[in-house]
């Protein structure tokens, strides 16, 4: 039996529709080496980053005449149709479904998962296993804090013990001998709960790791000193939004100016350190309405995308500021929207960065953020664009329609990839 982790999109196939009307099956287009019996874990990328289903499979090698027919459940139908006749199939049957948030990306890292999940990938990792055959056992109401089995006198941290399954260690005398030093108060907003819920609140708050437990790896003895910290659990979940988390200090300077971007000016990607994550921040300010005016794009310095479900490349991925609000309620006047570069391929229901080559007197500018919408016909001489609109989510808008006529004067850019909100 192997285990999977197999990344689903609903902006290219609803899965979960297709689980609900085939009476929890689902047949995927088989490229890999799945077997009968093998149990499949179903991730959904952005927004969700979670994993949502549990299947096993039960068929393989099916057919395109024995598969289901899924052709409804295809929101991006370019690829449906490009891949007929192209592939056989494996059925997937529904074992469990999970509604909340625990099996989350930041929980699936914090429990051994050393990269993100871009692609079909098989489960090898022992720690990472347990914890997806038993959710509810690794993680409970205090999922970030320091309060798993007792443990000797000598203070070791990640020491594998056996809890029907292994897992990392964590240690109690450690969270006490933390607050006992350092308080009940948040080290980065300075929140006292009993302050504000009196007795109910007294000696209540997470201890946070500087260094995550995933990454030890092996058995390490803790300086309650350098490697705890105590904070509530609102700054605690912050702290883990990237990974590996935000610092102490970066966070205290979020919570002191929250609208204030981290920005690293000049950085040097020569230089291989811990700014691994960081693409360029461009100065277009592109229309969440029709078309904003601008220069061409100029850099501002580097901005931190770590921990937002792929991994960041200066060379494939970049970041704009939104402005206006034809794309609420997904995107805010004001948001920093990380984009990749597009290179080709469909771009049917992605939210599209645009350029206007041309100044255009209707519009007046040169960027806007719409989702791409396209219409193709088929001729003896292949598929042209019958008609391509830039849609806005904010009804109060109309939509950007184009023609064959002017198709030439609008570039794609990008497509988005985050969201980082302001």
């Amino acid at each position: 039996m192997k285990y999977w982790i197999v990344p689903s999109n609903d902006h290219i196939f609803r899965i979960g529709d297709a689980i609900k009307s085939q009476g929890g099956m689902v047949d995927w287009r088989m490229s890999n080496d799945f077997s009968i019996g093998d149990i499949v874990f179903i991730f959904k990328p952005q927004p969700e980053q979670c994993i949502r289903y549990k299947m096993e499979v039960v068929k393989t090698m099916l057919n395109e005449d024995e598969s289901f027919d899924q052709e409804q459940h295809w929101a991006d139908k370019d690829i449906f149709y490009s891949g007929l006749g192209s592939f056989s199939y494996v059925r997937f049957k529904l074992l469990e479904t999970f509604d909340n948030d625990i099996l989350s990306l930041h929980h699936l890292h914090e429990h051994g998962l050393k990269s993100d999940i871009q692609g079909v990938m098989k489960c090898k990792n022992d720690l990472l296993l347990a914890f997806l055959l038993n959710p509810h056992e690794t993680v409970n109401d205090d999922d970030y804090d320091v309060d798993y089995p007792e443990a000797d006198e000598t203070l070791y941290e990640g020491a594998l013990i056996t809890v029907k399954a292994n897992k990392y260690e964590r240690n109690r005398q450690a969270r006490q001998e933390c607050v006992n030093k350092k308080g009940y108060k948040c080290l980065v907003c300075g929140r006292d709960f009993e302050e504000t819920y009196g007795i109910v609140g007294r000696n209540f708050i997470h201890v946070h790791h500087l260094t995550p437990i995933s990454s030890i790896g092996k058995e390490y003895k803790l300086n309650v000193d350098e490697d705890l910290v105590p904070v509530c659990p609102n700054c605690h979940y912050m702290l883990h939004r990237k990974d590996p988390p935000y610092t102490i200090e970066e966070m205290k300077e979020i919570v002191a100016e929250p609208h204030k971007t981290l920005i690293i000016d000049d950085y040097d990607f020569q230089r291989k350190d811990d700014k691994s994550g960081y693409v360029p921040i461009y100065s277009i300010r592109a229309a969440c309405g029709y078309f904003e005016e601008g220069d061409l794009p100029e850099s501002e310095g580097w901005i931190d995308v770590s921990g937002y479900g792929f991994t960041p490349h200066p060379e494939k991925h970049f970041v704009v500021y939104a402005k206006g609000d034809s794309m609420l309620p997904k995107i805010n006047d004001g948001d920093l929207c990380v984009f990749e570069w597009y290179r080709g391929g469909s771009r049917n229901g992605e939210i599209v960065l645009t350029q206007c080559r041309k100044y255009d007197s209707d519009y007046g500018g040169r960027y806007t953020i719409k989702k791409y919408k396209s219409e193709k016909v088929v001729t003896e001489e292949g598929w042209r664009h019958l008609r391509i609109m830039l849609q806005p989510l904010n009804s109060d808008y109309e939509p950007i329609e184009i023609d064959e006529d002017s198709e030439s004067q609008y570039k794609t850019i990008g497509i988005l990839k985050c969201i980082i909100n302001r």
